[in-house]
């Protein structure tokens, strides 16, 4: 199986004035397309996964397997 590489990564909630880590990490061009302010990959976080454990826009489901069709 073809091989994805995951990073957390945080944002600022501009409503709350707080940085967020979100649960689920996600591939480096997934993150790159949630136009959120001041997205920061955390490269140590770095993680290779199955392709297949990730949802349609490259965010790794792992638990939240439930979420594939969301």
């Amino acid at each position: 199986m073809a091989k994805a590489t995951v990073y957390y990564f945080t944002f600022c909630d501009r409503d709350k004035g707080e940085t967020v880590r979100p649960r689920r990490p996600g591939t480096l061009d997934a993150i790159a397309k949630t136009r959120m302010a001041s997205v920061n990959p955390l490269i140590s976080t770095a993680r290779e996964v199955d392709e297949s454990e990730l949802d349609k826009n490259g965010f790794y489901l792992g638990q939240y397997r439930s979420l594939q069709d969301v």
